[in-house]
This record gives structure tokens, C-alpha cells and sequence, in this order.
């Protein structure tokens, strides 16, 4: 039996590569820095270095034997591993999937996300990318884990690390959140975030936004963009204000269960994603709304 190799970058992230890893029914093990992720929950653990650079990972990865299929956690770094140990490999690589099954058909979406490709890999070793949140994280396990170090080769450097700047994401995780208030361009200030934070906290839910709030504006940290290039969310309530409902945008909550959407332009596209649609101001809508939940609270 060939062996599924997971590479996560923290351990939420592996637990959720084990569940889509079992369905593939072969011997499973994860390369990660600190072993006591995986402890019980795979085959083998090859133990890195925490400061590891994607040069040396790579090829690491490319040097394992008796691989089938090399399994990534869809972030941005990921992706990058994916793509880069693909060509190393001389073999496909496939991002952003959402499902996996023992004769490696995988789904993803396809045309900005207006269809889902099916395509049965052919290709061995298989390099695939999880999209988060696509399988549920492994709760328990009890499978005998050995612990071994993976040779890391010497290789050259192709970029040069000369200091690292944090980035300011924000606090918030929203691929945790239940609830999920999101504002678009239909805000005429920063202001006026104020009133959208007010909202979310009688509703016990977390702020994000489209792209442009986060990254033209700055109105938000980076953290709060849920799209395509953004946060993927499932939440069970999704509200979207004053977003007009761009393919780029409502990729990101593609499987909230409850949409309910508030935008001045009835042929706004996010109405054909909601599953409730208010027409109408949000100046007049959200203040409404916020008296009318103070109101339920309050008896």
C-alpha cells in the first residue's frame, strides 16, 4: 500500500488533511515540526525544522520514496509547496480541491466558481491542495505513530530571507465564526464601522468585508477580507451589507447555511446568492435592525 504524506501548516490544519487522508485508504504520514500534531493520529511522522525554508522543504519532499499522493493544506504557502514539488516531481499539481476519493477523483471548483470540475488523476505521485473547511477535523484516533527525522538535503537558496514584517490580519479568525456580518462599498466612511460592529455584536457575530474595505481602503486588516483572495467562511449566518455580489467575493461564503443580504440595487448579484434580500438603504436598514434586536433583547 502506497502512503498519503500530509503537510499542514499547524495542527487544525492536519487534523482535517487525516480525514480527507482516510478516505484514501493508504498508509498515512505527515511532515511536520512539531511531532506531537500527528501523535496517534497517522502511520509516520517525519519531523522538520520549524524554520525551514520552502527551497529545502521541497526538495525534502521530492526525495521520499513509496509516495502516492502528497497532500497540502490550500494557503497561500501551501499552494506554493504544491505547485513547486509538482514540477520538481515532473507531475500535476491540483490546488484548491474540495473532495478526494480512493481512485483520486477530485472536485474543485471551476469558472470562478459558477461549476465544479471533476477530474480522476492519473499521474502518480499525486500533488493535491485541500481547500479549508472542506472535511470536517479527525476528532480522535489510535493509530501507532513512528517518529522519524526527514534528511534534509543541502541545496541552493534561490531567495535570500533578509528580515520578515509582520502583517496585520486582525484578531479575528473567521473560519471559526457562527456568524459573520460582512460590509462592502456601500459604507460612505470608515466612520461608520461603527455602526456595523454595533450589529455584529447583538447578533454575537464577527465583522469581515469585500476585498475593497480591507485592501483599497484599509477601512479593515486584512484578516476581515472574506473572496477568492480572501477568507473562505462557512458560518451559519452570513450577512452580507451593502456588497454588491461579485463572483470574487461570495466564492468566499459559497457554504454558509443562512445568506441574508441588505443592498440599495435590487439587480444587485448578491440577491441571486441570498437566501433573504433586503432592498434598501443600509443607513436605514442597519440602525432598524439594531433597534429591533435591542428591542428582542431587552424582553
Amino acid at each position: 500500500m502506497n502512503t498519503v504524506v500530509l503537510v499542514p501548516p499547524k495542527k487544525d490544519a492536519l487534523l482535517e488533511l487525516v480525514s480527507a487522508a482516510e478516505a484514501l485508504e493508504r498508509r498515512i504520514a505527515a511532515v511536520v515540526p512539531d511531532p506531537s500534531w500527528a501523535q496517534g493520529y497517522v502511520d509516520e511522522i517525519y519531523r522538520i525544522p520549524g524554520d525551514i525554508s520552502n527551497d529545502k522543504l521541497v526538495a525534502a519532499l521530492a526525495g521520499m520514496n513509496d509516495v502516492d499522493v502528497f497532500l497540502m493544506y490550500s494557503d497561500r504557502n501551501g499552494k506554493e509547496i504544491a505547485a513547486r514539488l509538482g514540477a520538481k516531481l515532473g507531475t500535476s499539481c491540483y490546488n484548491d480541491c474540495t473532495s478526494i476519493d480512493k481512485n483520486l477523483e477530485i472536485e474543485r471548483m471551476a469558472y470562478g466558481g459558477k461549476g465544479v470540475a471533476r477530474i480522476l488523476i492519473k499521474a502518480r505521485p499525486a500533488v493535491i491542495s485541500l481547500k479549508p473547511k472542506a472535511y470536517k477535523p479527525k476528532e480522535s484516533s489510535n493509530r501507532r505513530s513512528e517518529v522519524r527525522d526527514l534528511p534534509i538535503p543541502e541545496v541552493e537558496e534561490r531567495c535570500l530571507l533578509k528580515n520578515v514584517e509582520e502583517k496585520e490580519l486582525g484578531a479575528v479568525d473567521l473560519t471559526k465564526a457562527e456568524r459573520i456580518v460582512s460590509v462592502g462599498r456601500g459604507l460612505k466612511r470608515k466612520e461608520d464601522l461603527e455602526m456595523i460592529e454595533k450589529l455584529a455584536r447583538l447578533l454575537n457575530a464577527a465583522v469581515g468585508c469585500s476585498r475593497p474595505i480591507a485592501a483599497d481602503l484599509k477601512w479593515l486588516p486584512e484578516g476581515h477580507h472574506v473572496g477568492m483572495t480572501g477568507v473562505q467562511v462557512s458560518p451559519k449566518l452570513y450577512m452580507a451589507i451593502g456588497i454588491s455580489g461579485q463572483i470574487q467575493h461570495t466564492i468566499g461564503f459559497r457554504n454558509a447555511e443562512i445568506v441574508v443580504a441588505v443592498n440599495i440595487d435590487k439587480g444587485a448579484p448578491i440577491f441571486e446568492e441570498a437566501d433573504y434580500g433586503v432592498v434598501g438603504d443600509l443607513y436605514q436598514i442597519v440602525p432598524e435592525m439594531i433597534k429591533q434586536l435591542k428591542e428582542m433583547k431587552e424582553g
